[in-house]
């Protein structure tokens, strides 16, 4: 199945497949779309960029950088 990241369903999937808890990914998810990320874009998306969107859970930013190289 090929996910869509382009609204918060296709991210929160994503996220839950990384491995991020339930109580954040739907808010990681609402970042992402509302910084127009999208499939294209996630693979550019680095430690730093994720901290710049709020995203500073080391375990987190490390299990959706790890999952974004699995994911193309």
């Amino acid at each position: 199945m090929v996910l869509r990241l382009r609204e918060e369903s296709g991210w929160s999937a994503f996220l839950a497949e990384a491995g991020i808890p339930t109580d954040d990914f739907d808010e990681y998810a609402a970042i992402f779309v509302k910084n127009r990320l999208t499939e294209k874009s996630a693979s550019q998306l680095t430690n730093t960029l994720l901290n710049e969107l709020g995203i500073t859970i080391l375990g987190d930013v490390l299990a959706i950088l790890r999952h974004i190289k699995n994911f193309g």
